[in-house]
């Protein structure tokens, strides 16, 4: 195609080829044709010519999607936080190809983009965020995780919460446990919910540092004591199968405690710093199951969960009240 003064793409490759890259310059200001606009893109990014790269900027953002590949092809040999910015955008490119394009490219940055990834983790667009959400994942900055926790608690699109999930266990970042949990329990996102249980996997280890005891549950009678026991061994099974915190042992002939008062001298003798237990009461063939989970060096009452049932049915009982503090723990 000729633009209005007669140049066509095989002018300026021959431009570029003889190093006239300030021709080329020139021509774009003269609203060239389609196929100049892609020749001149590709010339500047084979030239290696900083002076070019307000040009291609320009040309990221033309209105062909022919064009705006290009220009992020040739983006792609510099580097700069023009440069960046500019890649970043096309991240939420209208055309795939042109998408799939600038996310390639962004992976192959090194840690001096930190900062401007940062920074599209607040971009309008949810696919810019998402593509600086996958390529922080596998950078090492002391100052990633908390972004990526944040992305993961507060972004309003569920395919960014679920990357950023993602992105926290490549990552490695140890202190976003406690957040993966509560995603997994409370996101209303499946896919996020369950992204979030795979990245707890995969760090591996206790979501919460500290260690935790489980006191011999009290029943108001010897009806009651095989519920009791029941409790005490469901409690303990299932913190340690969600690995929410280190569960301690209990000694031999440990007595049963009623109030906060007993659960902390329990917890200090055990050396824990959290205490769990339950209290069964039976009134006319109704089971009533109350849990408590105290803080030993406060002696605060941080969790409190209760469930009904038919004594009969004494063990679904358990299970539900063990599972509500489970699913609730914080």
């Amino acid at each position: 195609m000729l633009t209005a003064c007669g140049t066509t793409a095989d002018d300026i490759h021959r431009w570029g080829r003889r190093g006239q890259y300030e021709r080329i310059r020139q021509e774009l200001s003269g609203q060239p044709a389609e196929a100049v606009r892609v020749a001149a893109a590709s010339e500047f990014g084979a030239g290696h010519c900083p002076f070019a790269i307000p040009d291609l900027v320009l040309l990221s953002r033309d209105p062909s999607p022919r064009v705006r590949l290009s220009a992020v092809e040739a983006l792609g040999r510099y580097a700069g936080r023009e440069v960046y910015t500019a890649i970043l955008e096309r991240c939420g490119d209208d055309n795939q190809t042109v998408s799939d394009a600038a996310g390639r490219i962004l992976k192959t940055w090194g840690d001096e983009s930190v900062d401007v990834l940062i920074e599209a983790l607040a971009d309008r667009s949810y696919r810019v965020r998402v593509a600086a959400v996958q390529v922080l994942a596998g950078m090492r900055d002391a100052r990633i995780g908390h972004h990526l926790v944040e992305r993961a608690r507060r972004d309003d699109n569920s395919l960014v919460r679920r990357e950023a999930a993602r992105a926290l266990a490549d990552s490695g970042f140890n202190a976003a446990r406690p957040v993966l949990y509560e995603l997994s329990q409370c996101d209303p996102s499946p896919e996020v919910a369950l992204e979030a249980e795979r990245a707890l996997a995969r760090l591996g280890g206790n979501v919460f540092p500290f260690k935790i005891v489980v006191m011999p549950a009290s029943n108001g009678s010897k009806d009651l004591a095989d519920a009791a026991v029941l409790l005490n061994r469901t409690l303990e099974e299932k913190l340690v199968a969600r690995r929410l915190c280190e569960v301690l042992g209990v000694q031999a002939g440990a007595k049963a405690g009623k109030d906060a008062s007993a659960a902390a001298a329990f917890g200090r003798f055990h050396q824990a710093d959290q205490v769990v237990w339950g209290v069964l009461e039976s009134k006319e063939g109704q089971l009533r199951i109350q849990l408590y989970r105290l803080d030993v060096a406060s002696g605060k009452i941080l969790q409190q969960e209760s469930g009904d049932g038919y004594e009969e049915e004494g063990e679904n009982t358990v299970e539900t009240v063990v599972d509500q503090l489970v699913s609730r723990f914080r």
